[in-house]
C-alpha cells in the first residue's frame, strides 16, 4: 500500500465496490489518504469473509451536525447468523489504522439485499 491512494473510480471499481457521489468521496478520500488505506482493509476483510456481498461507497451527512464521512455499506443476498460477528471482524481490520488520525470511515449493513 505504501503512500498510494485508493481514491479512484477505477481501483474501487476493481476491488468490487460500487461508488456513489464519487467526486465528493474522492475529494474526501484525497483530504485523508489514511481513510483509502482503511477502505482497502474493510473491503479485504469483507470479501475473506463474504466474497458474495454488494459492496456500495458513499458519504454520509450527518443532518444533526456538521459531518460528514464515507460509508461502506454491505448488503447480501442472505444474511448468515453470524454477520454481527463478521462485522466486528471487519472493523478490527480497519479500525487500528484510523486510531489517532483525522478522517473516518463507517462499515455497515442495512440487511437489505443488493440492488438488481
Amino acid at each position: 500500500m505504501g503512500n498510494t491512494t485508493i481514491a479512484t473510480g477505477e481501483h474501487l471499481s476493481a476491488l468490487g465496490v460500487r461508488v456513489c457521489e464519487l467526486d465528493d468521496v474522492r475529494g474526501y478520500l484525497e483530504r485523508f489518504p489514511t481513510v483509502s488505506h482503511a477502505l482497502e482493509k474493510a473491503v479485504r476483510a469483507i470479501r475473506s469473509h463474504l466474497p458474495e456481498a454488494e459492496l456500495t461507497l458513499q458519504m454520509y451527512h450527518d443532518p444533526e451536525v456538521d459531518d460528514e464521512h464515507p460509508i461502506l455499506l454491505m448488503r447480501l443476498p442472505s444474511y448468515p447468523e453470524d454477520v454481527g460477528r463478521i462485522l466486528h471482524a471487519v472493523d478490527e481490520a480497519y479500525l487500528e489504522t484510523l486510531a489517532g488520525q483525522e478522517g473516518w470511515l463507517s462499515v455497515t449493513t442495512d440487511f437489505r439485499t443488493p440492488e438488481p
